[in-house]
């Protein structure tokens, strides 16, 4: 079958580099469901930048949750209460991440001055956030112009080879992540 999607492992990858190369040490990264594809392949991702960077694996902590504002607020909730206070949160949707930024504003907790935000997809929902957020984009027009090319092309010509596309995902600074 056609599919058309992004490189979940550079969008981890390319998260997690970032925040290292800003100074950030201790991050907690608040990802989809733990069974989920794109999950691992995130996973994945933040693992090579971590070597890579040669940061301490245990200096990132991960939890999984659903893909909504909830889960980030839960998610990020419980590390609080662990006792666990990272210099930098990674969300791995904008819906995660409007929940961590939801919680850090209740806790009186400042981004970026107190910590970092970073998040992944680039919804409206990020450039409007206060402050703007700094996000992996997952450049969802290019995504649903390619599928709509790709649909339209299987519609006309339906024994035609099958179309796997990988959108690469980019980094948007905007004011959510400081250096440290």
């Amino acid at each position: 079958f056609d599919s058309i999607s992004v490189d979940a492992e550079k969008v981890g990858y390319l998260g997690a580099k970032y925040l290292f190369q800003n100074g950030h040490k201790e991050i907690a990264f608040i990802n989809g469901p733990i069974a989920g594809f794109n999950s691992q392949k995130k996973l994945s991702g933040i693992q090579k930048a971590i070597m890579e960077c040669n940061m301490d694996p245990s200096s990132v902590h991960i939890v999984h949750t659903n893909y909504t504002g909830k889960g980030g607020y839960t998610a990020l909730s419980s590390l609080w209460e662990e006792g666990v206070r990272p210099d930098a949160v990674f969300g791995a949707s904008d819906g995660i991440t409007s929940g961590i930024m939801r919680l850090l504003y209740e806790k009186g907790v400042r981004i970026p001055d107190d910590i970092s935000v970073l998040g992944y997809e680039d919804s409206l929902l990020a450039e409007y956030a206060s402050p703007a957020l700094t996000v992996i984009d997952a450049h969802k027009e290019q995504m649903g112009k390619e599928a709509c090319t790709v649909l339209i092309n299987r519609i006309k010509k339906p024994r035609s080879k099958v179309v796997s596309l990988n959108i690469e995902p980019s980094l948007i600074v905007r004011d959510s992540v400081r250096v440290r």
